[in-house]
């Protein structure tokens, strides 16, 4: 009997293999893309953060709406508390409230700082998520150094001015 031709001329014969199994071709690799995966994870760490900061002031926002003004079930500013004067953040809920409700009158009256600085808030974490997901191509400025000290002496200007009397705020 004769053995069999094979028909590969780059293979062995069976005697002189090793013992090891046959290896099985690996699937070839998958194309890098934003895309791939499920859920949570297919969102750029980099846009984890203003999203999640978005998502927590509309679950904010939505229970501010709904809840009545003063029985939010949280506690009284430590601030106030300590010390009978009103922080640069006190009645910042109360303005949220009414500002949900369309009473923009009544939300200045009662913390326009916070009023004021919520759209500018609301647009650079907008933008920094849009950049991080990829929408925008262009980053979100980033303000100088200037800006930090500004804004930390507006917040103690108004901090001390509320508390004059006289204001109404």
């Amino acid at each position: 009997m004769t053995p069999p031709l094979n028909p590969d001329p780059e293979s062995e014969p069976a005697e002189n293999k090793s013992q090891e199994p046959p290896s099985q071709a690996s699937p070839p690799p998958l194309p890098s893309s934003p895309r791939r995966g499920r859920g949570i994870s297919r969102i750029p760490p980099a846009a984890l953060v203003p999203l999640g900061l978005l998502a927590a002031g509309a679950l904010g926002a939505l229970l501010l709406a709904l809840n009545h003004p003063g029985h939010y079930g949280i506690p009284r500013c430590p601030f106030r508390s300590f010390t009978g004067f009103l922080c640069p953040g006190c009645g910042s809920l109360r303005a949220m409230h009414h500002l949900l409700h369309g009473e923009l009158a009544l939300a200045l009256r009662l913390n326009p700082l916070t009023v004021l600085l919520l759209p500018y808030i609301g647009l650079a974490l907008g933008h920094q998520s849009a950049h991080a997901l990829g929408w925008v191509t262009r980053p979100c400025p980033r303000p100088g150094p200037w800006v930090g000290w500004a804004l930390a002496v507006t917040v103690v200007i108004f901090g001390v001015g509320r508390n004059l009397g006289g204001w109404g705020w």
